[in-house]
């Protein structure tokens, strides 16, 4: 899969790009800017983006989020500290990665939302325990 990782923190994007890259995806990004990122979207068709829920950059993570999914077409997990702010947005994401989260567990994250993408319910022992789907 082609994974946008949309995060500020140069530790956390280098630490996602790294488990994701072991696991077969190709990274795209990683981009601490909205603008840049809906333009690596576009460019290389991203099928997911990771979304860093309190990204600060030239539009919030939600709007970001919102144009990814409809003029994209990538499904958007959010990553955050402060799971419950994102269920208010949950119109503009597939789900969340509760923040801190062991970076070894996003790759079967992203399985997880693959399933959930193709209309099929993910086996709940295979979804990691950061992950909601919304």
């Amino acid at each position: 899969m082609r994974v946008l990782i949309v995060e500020d923190e140069p530790l956390i994007a280098m630490s996602l790009a790294a488990e994701l890259t072991l696991a077969g995806h190709h990274v795209l990004g990683p981009s601490g800017d909205a603008t840049e990122a809906l333009c690596l979207a576009d460019i290389h068709h991203a099928d997911i983006a990771l979304v860093d829920a309190a990204l600060e950059s030239t539009m919030g993570a939600v709007e970001l989020a919102r144009i990814l999914q409809t003029q994209c077409e990538v499904p958007v997990l959010f990553m955050t500290t402060e799971p419950q702010l994102t269920h208010e947005s949950s119109d503009a994401a597939l789900g969340m990665i509760a923040l801190p989260f062991d970076p070894s567990e996003i790759p079967e994250s992203i399985r997880a939302a693959q399933t959930v993408m193709r209309g099929e319910e993910p086996d709940p022992p295979t979804v990691p325990h950061s992950l909601q789907l919304f």
